[in-house]
């Protein structure tokens, strides 16, 4: 005969399973791990199916570019007349956007007409994002003097003067009406992985995008609801070096697709290990 276990050890079990359960939420954190790293895994391999985009092109300031770029535009940072530059010769494939991951929130007190030419290069397209991030402390700007066209909005009860801590592109402010773009906060779980990316930010009672949500937004994509989506990656993007698209828009006659980049959404970021830009 089977013998049945007492009822009241049933409910010592379930006190002691809560208590585990309870105990591993607030301090172990040991399923939420277990949890994270079962996701990395099915990621990887669904990550394998999926193609290359055909929709986003990659420029790389990888190491090659900075050594070779050397010789024309100096040691890193470059003089932001080189991106205005790029600017320029991408604009003329008509992309559908050109997003830089990089900050320009420092302006170059020693070549202050290189930065000009960065803000001219901007203003003159209406497709140009430029990265932004939202600072933990600091007094920062009063929210109502922030430029219209960075698309911070007011949460209700939202007191105009809050002053928020906000990294702007300051290279941009002879041309404030073209402060297009968005905030790149890392976004890291308890690890320091990230595997989620925030679609805005709040502080002090002001919502302000992130890059990916403005550009989904103003290329009217639907924007998932909430305040993050997890990433989903593909199997790769089309990449090429910053120096290879830079000289080539240089030469009289470019030897480079003419059309390469047209309806392309393209990213210039940093992957050269020395930027320290590498998650």
């Amino acid at each position: 005969m089977t013998r049945r276990i007492p009822g009241g050890i049933w409910a010592v079990l379930a006190l002691l399973f809560a208590a585990l359960v309870i105990v591993d939420y607030r301090w172990l954190g040991l399923t939420e791990v277990v949890d994270q790293r079962g996701g990395d895994v099915m990621l990887r391999q669904l990550a394998k199916a999926r193609p290359v985009s055909n929709d986003v092109v990659i420029i790389d300031i990888d190491q090659r570019s900075l050594e070779e770029m050397n010789e024309y535009a100096g040691s890193w940072p470059w003089p932001r007349s080189v991106h205005g530059e790029l600017i320029d010769s991408i604009a003329k494939q008509a992309p559908e956007a050109i997003v830089f991951d990089l900050l320009f929130n420092e302006l170059d007190v020693f070549r202050p007409e290189q930065d000009v030419a960065l803000a001219d290069a901007v203003a003159r397209q209406k497709n140009v994002y430029l990265a932004m991030t939202l600072n933990d402390n600091g007094d920062g700007a009063p929210a109502d003097r922030l430029p219209k066209s960075i698309g911070a909005t007011p949460l209700p009860g939202a007191l105009p003067n809050a002053r928020v801590p906000l990294m702007l592109p300051l290279v941009l402010l002879p041309h404030p009406e073209a402060m297009r773009g968005g905030l790149i906060n890392f976004n890291a779980d308890a690890d320091k992985t990230g595997r989620h990316v925030d679609l805005y930010r709040d502080r002090n009672g002001w919502r302000f995008p992130s890059l990916p949500a403005r550009l989904a937004r103003d290329l009217g994509w639907a924007v998932p609801g909430g305040q993050q989506v997890m990433l989903n990656w593909r199997s790769g993007w089309t990449h090429i070096p910053y120096v290879d698209l830079y000289l080539d828009s240089q030469r009289q006659h470019p030897r480079r697709a003419a059309n390469e980049l047209r309806g392309k959404i393209v990213i210039i970021g940093t992957a050269a290990p020395g930027l320290q830009d590498l998650r």
